[in-house]
């Protein structure tokens, strides 16, 4: 028998409220994901008043073909009075707007009718189709400017809305749409650039100046994967490598001589809820191939799924979806609704000649040597295009509505008391609306 001590082993105590070392790599391992996101998002070499983006030529490409034209809107080429067109849906009033004809030629589109051949129609206000119900007013919108491209009136102005009388957004006490658009003076809403949004008031908007976060900023890529039912979030979050897809040809190869894609220190400022007003001259600044392009980026991302056909043909569907817009309709439309004061904005108030100095500072050689070869590229100045994004409140009601002289208007003006405020929830009252008259 062996009599020699033996000391005995260590024992390790594991507290029980200790925590699991497991937990610990977590958290490290989250810790570090969230520093290089953050680090990839902050402003490394000037603020958003150098910066300028190509956001001038719709460059993206589908491989799948143009839909029939179904929206030509008859009397559009002789017609003597501003153009309305109105997106809507079946369940939405189709008479409401009937006053409103001897203001305007109207242009109704039903984005949820039964397809069928091309449109024709006796009717005095035809009820014309879009390709798919897609992206809510942004499709109808594309649609009536696809199919009526050569024959879109020259001075009157052409005022695109949505199909429900009643909704939170409308900038009338009585959110009234009705209302609006018979006190709406079209000649001089396009009188200074020849666009503008029919919101005046700055609430739900990213005008304001506070509490709005960049886009693609972390906060929003972050809470993208805490809140991913959010929609507003979501596009947000997506708003970058969508304006790379429609600017760039879905491609980050495009940005190595200039930017498309918005940095993640940038706020893109736009106005609610894309109703607006325009002019010929500012939509014919992009060929009608770019929004035959634009309306295909829409149609492209609801191909995300591959029928279980594995044809080229479907596999090359898939793919386009991939660099398409995003199959959630809320999603796609609130990003387009983001587009279209740069698309009409007029060109000549907002470009920026050459490439900015975040572009020289960046790393791309590829643009330094544009530059020193000679090579001018034509950038929007993002300073400049916020800034007409986003007109005084006060300056907005006397253009657009004829109220002037308003007194209680805020020191940044971004409202005037008494003129709109945001319903509670973003829904009206059921007594609000007219008989019948769904929300929006």
């Amino acid at each position: 028998m062996d009599w020699r001590f033996r000391p005995p082993k260590p024992r390790i105590v594991i507290p029980a409220n200790s925590i699991p070392v497991v937990h610990i790599l977590n958290f490290v391992l989250f810790t570090l994901a969230l520093l290089i996101i953050i680090s990839l998002n902050l402003p490394l070499f000037s603020t958003a008043s150098t910066k300028a983006y190509d956001w001038t030529r719709i460059r993206y490409r589908s491989p799948n073909s143009t839909p029939q034209a179904h929206g030509v809107c008859p009397g559009i080429e002789k017609t003597t009075k501003p153009v309305l067109i109105i997106a809507r849906v079946s369940s939405e009033s189709a008479t409401w707007h009937e006053p409103l004809k001897e203001k305007y030629h109207l242009c109704v589109y039903t984005s949820d009718a039964p397809r069928s051949s091309p449109s024709s129609s006796s009717d005095t206000t035809p009820v014309l189709e879009t390709p798919a119900n897609r992206a809510h007013e942004a499709l109808p919108y594309l649609t009536f400017i696809i199919d009526n491209y050569a024959s879109l009136p020259e001075h009157l102005g052409m005022v695109f809305i949505h199909g429900s009388r009643f909704a939170w957004h409308n900038d009338h006490p009585d959110y009234d749409n009705l209302a609006l658009l018979h006190s709406l003076n079209v000649s001089s809403a396009l009188a200074d650039s020849g666009y503008a949004n029919l919101k005046c008031d700055w609430t739900a908007s990213t005008c304001v100046k506070d509490g709005v976060e960049p886009q693609a900023g972390w906060t929003n890529q972050a809470r993208r994967v805490i809140e991913p039912w959010n929609a507003k979030v979501v596009s947000d979050a997506e708003m970058a490598g969508s304006m790379m897809q429609v600017f760039g040809g879905g491609s980050s190869s495009s940005s190595k001589k200039t930017r498309t894609r918005l940095s993640g220190s940038d706020i893109l400022r736009s106005q609610c809820c894309a109703q607006f007003v325009v002019a010929r001259k500012n939509i014919v600044q992009h060929t009608c191939d770019e929004y035959i392009a634009l309306r295909q980026w829409l149609l492209d991302g609801t191909r995300i799924t591959p029928s279980s056909s594995s044809s080229k043909e479907s596999r090359t569907a898939v793919n386009a979806a991939k660099a398409a817009a995003h199959p959630d309709d809320r999603i796609a439309g609130r990003i387009m609704s983001y587009l279209w004061h740069i698309l009409f904005l007029p060109r000549d108030q907002i470009v920026q000649i050459g490439l900015d100095n975040d572009s020289l500072s960046s790393s791309s050689s590829q643009a330094k040597k544009v530059v020193d070869e000679g090579e001018v590229a034509e950038q929007l100045s993002l300073a400049k295009l916020n800034a007409l994004a986003c007109p005084s409140a006060r300056d907005c009601y006397c253009r657009l509505y004829g109220r002037c002289a308003l007194t209680s208007c805020r020191e940044d003006e971004s409202r005037c008391d008494g003129q709109y405020r945001v319903p509670p929830g973003f829904r009206l009252a059921k007594d609000v609306t007219a008989a019948g008259e769904p929300l929006s």
